[in-house]
């Protein structure tokens, strides 16, 4: 059985892995901002929303994302919005043996 500090970790390295997949295929990228908006601000918020693309705007996200916390949260969000690439890209890591 995974802790909570294991599972955090699969879902930040779950990020870090994908971080490339995740700016090329992520197309609900407002609604996720919605979701991290209030871990990382009004600011950053406008920062990403202001990008002209789906791509832009992800790299934005992503480029704020310091922390496991942050990390976590994405995914979760991810998992909400984007639950078909999220399947995706777990079931590319089940076949490598993550």
């Amino acid at each position: 059985i995974v802790g909570h500090s294991g599972i955090a970790f699969l879902m930040k390295d779950f990020v870090e892995k994908h971080r490339t997949e995740l700016i090329q295929r992520v197309s609900l990228v407002k609604p996720i901002a919605d979701d991290m908006k209030p871990l990382i601000g009004n600011e950053k918020y406008r920062i990403i929303l202001k990008s002209e693309t789906t791509h832009d705007q992800m790299r934005e996200l992503l480029g704020f994302l310091k922390t496991a916390k942050l990390k976590e949260k994405l995914y979760q969000s991810l998992k909400i919005h984007e639950h078909f690439l999220v399947d995706d890209l777990e079931q590319i890591l089940d076949r490598l043996g993550r």
